[in-house]
């Protein structure tokens, strides 16, 4: 597992990964496939993400939100306005912790932002200087791939 996580900031109080929910989400506005791949490490979901021809493993692990998080968030906002972003976060339950086992850089950007349009919260990058919503993310991922821009 990377020494370094997203955090997907998700408004669910719920500790279990909604599979099914990220599957049909996957399908339907990612034209993606996520399966479980196998058991994660210490009650994390180990997913299989395979789009565009790329394919990802993930480990995903949910826990309560902490003022840490939150504080991280209000930093990425100070120092580049998100629109807000910050202030969502503020309001989430629950922080889902994104660890990419195998993948290239941009299908963890789009990886991230499935599970955001599910968590209905931002993403903090690992080094704490993006915050970024689902838009946000699908342009990275489609900056980083050499794919064309998202229509506006």
């Amino acid at each position: 597992m990377s020494s370094v996580a997203y955090l997907v900031f998700s408004q669910s109080v719920d500790t279990v990964l909604p599979i099914d929910r990220l599957t049909t989400q996957a399908r339907a506005h990612f034209d993606a496939v996520v399966s479980a791949a196998r058991p994660g490490s210490s009650g994390a979901s180990c997913l299989s993400y395979v789009s565009r021809g790329a394919h990802g493993e993930f480990e995903v692990s949910i826990r309560q939100l902490s003022a840490d998080d939150v504080a991280a968030a209000q930093v990425v906002e100070r120092s580049r306005p998100t629109g807000g972003l910050a202030d969502l976060a503020s309001r989430c339950k629950t922080v889902w912790t994104v660890d990419a086992l195998e993948a290239p850089e941009w299908l963890v950007f789009e990886f991230s932002a499935l599970l955001a349009s599910i968590a209905l919260g931002p993403i903090l990058t690992p080094d704490g200087s993006s915050l970024l919503g689902v838009r946000g993310a699908r342009e990275r991922a489609n900056r980083l791939r050499g794919g064309p821009a998202l229509m506006r």
